[in-house]
């Protein structure tokens, strides 16, 4: 199986905002799906991304709630190693290399650090719309420029997107395959017994 991706808070917003509405009833295939992906470990979303997506009152913070047990990553999973690293690379877009009390703060009550913490945790990919800046405040810094100086990789949720699609499709043969190998030596060894 190839590595999880980790998927960030915006991704699902987006997803619900930008075609796959989750309160139109032709997109329940595709809410459904996300859910078959993570049962089948392609994608995981840490705590901290969910308790951000419940906080709302719409469909989306709804399904989140019925759903997460199915893919959740418990933040007391991921190491105070793995954490240390993301604050610690936060705070070295910083002219002084400090993190601000205030700055360490809002990182540890917002999903992103948790996020690229999770990934390099689980080998992952991450999975965010945020796009790179030239921010030097540590908590203005987007996760992609996080991820580019840890060498954890990142994917655009456009990206992710096509990528999945083709990941699993290429999983599913992959698995039919095995089961249709298995099968003809089976059938092979009924028919030389014979």
């Amino acid at each position: 199986m190839s590595t999880p991706y980790i998927l960030d808070t915006n991704t699902f917003i987006n997803l619900n905002k930008c075609g796959y509405a989750i309160n139109e009833p032709a997109n329940a295939w595709f809410w459904e799906y996300l859910i078959e992906l993570a049962y089948e470990n392609f994608i995981k979303v840490p705590e901290s991304v969910c308790e951000e997506l419940c906080k709302g009152s719409d469909g989306l913070s709804e399904w989140i709630k019925t759903n997460k047990k199915d893919f959740i990553l418990h933040t007391s999973t991921v190491l105070s190693n793995e954490y240390g690293i993301v604050v610690n690379s936060y705070a070295s877009f910083s002219p002084d290399g400090v993190m601000p009390e205030t700055d360490l703060e809002y990182l540890g009550s917002h999903a992103d650090s948790y996020v690229i913490a999770h990934a390099m945790k689980e080998g992952g990919e991450v999975v965010s719309s945020e796009q790179e800046s030239n921010a030097t405040r540590p908590k203005n810094v987007k996760i992609p420029c996080v991820c580019r100086k840890l060498a954890v990789p990142f994917k655009p949720f456009a990206v992710f997107i096509w990528e999945i699609a083709s990941k699993r499709t290429l999983a599913l043969a992959a698995k039919n395959n095995h089961q249709t190998i298995s099968t003809i030596f089976f059938c092979a060894s009924v028919l030389y017994s014979i």
